[in-house]
């Protein structure tokens, strides 16, 4: 990344968390005196943080819940200030099923990158319309043509700084407004254990205490792949549409790729080789599955831990 194209990222990601911190207000014309004083409003402030931030009152979720259980049990704890978030990626759609039979009407954030398959798109038209979903859409302030305008495609670039610009810019500032203008105490993720290292050291309820203060609440934690299989198959879910193509995990189209197809002595199959080493090679294990993202060097997509 060029000093020129990274300073001017820097400036951008600045000016993004910035924007994301403010508190949104409806102000009176600049020819009118304002009625809502400094100190008001750092009272206002500060009174909904604590209310954001403060412990369950009732009793800890049980280590032996099930996920139906666990979002009763943040539904009891969060009320209207529980939400999820959603990719609408390849397994999306059991979350989303499981969670609006216990919390219809749930708020349901959706980060759009701009960057997605069209197939997500449509998948996530169909699960909108057969889930009833209340769908929040956010996207970046910076569209994607003006951000490859000023840095380039920060994708293509194999260094830290330009992955996690990229990921700041598309998909953690519009998380923070979310989470933000929707005044959440509790976020529903469908992360699971078994996914990547690093969900490997997640509990199922986590506080979150950096801006937007928050809770994380994992229903899915403890589901393996073969739990995923049996609750779609009991429920006639459906998987994303690029699963028939060879993928096996969804994010944007430059970073998500299919199994590659290997020529064997029977014909041309797809899995097996290509990067990602040993781990790629396990046809249906979950790290295989996240090792096709960001060509095999990375395993998160900024969101989970955001540490950025």
């Amino acid at each position: 990344l060029g000093v020129g194209a990274f300073f001017g990222a820097v400036v951008v990601l600045g000016a993004q968390w910035v924007a994301a911190w403010r508190v949104k207000e409806v102000r009176p014309s600049d020819t009118e005196p304002s009625v809502v004083s400094d100190e008001d409003e750092e009272e206002s402030r500060e009174r909904q943080r604590k209310r954001r931030c403060c412990p369950p009152e009732g009793p800890p979720l049980d280590p032996e819940a099930s996920a139906e259980e666990c979002i009763r049990w943040a539904l009891r704890e969060f009320g209207d200030q529980l939400v999820m978030s959603t990719s609408f990626g390849m397994q999306s759609a059991v979350l989303l099923h499981m969670a609006t039979r216990i919390a219809p009407g749930i708020p349901i954030i959706w980060i759009d990158t701009g960057y997605l398959h069209k197939e997500t798109y449509l998948f996530a038209k169909h699960l909108v319309k057969r889930f009833t979903l209340n769908l929040r859409v956010y996207q970046s302030e910076v569209s994607p043509a003006r951000m490859e305008a000023l840095h380039g495609q920060l994708w293509t670039r194999d260094d830290e700084p330009s992955h996690r610009v990229y990921g700041v810019l598309r998909k953690v500032e519009p998380m923070n407004r979310a989470l933000t203008e929707l005044n959440a105490r509790a976020l529903l993720s469908g992360v699971r254990a078994d996914q990547t290292d690093h969900r490997k050291t997640l509990d199922r309820v986590i506080f979150w205490d950096k801006h937007p203060n928050h809770y994380r609440v994992h229903p899915l934690l403890k589901w393996t792949q073969k739990d995923v299989e049996a609750y779609v198959s009991k429920h006639n879910l459906p998987y994303h549409p690029l699963k028939r193509r060879g993928y096996l995990s969804i994010g944007d189209f430059h970073s998500t790729k299919p199994k590659p197809t290997t020529t064997t002595g029977g014909g041309t199959t797809t899995g097996g080789g290509g990067g990602g080493g040993a781990a790629a090679r396990g046809a249906s294990g979950p790290r295989h599955e996240r090792s096709l993202r960001f060509g095999g060097k990375r395993q998160e997509c900024g969101l989970p831990h955001r540490e950025i």
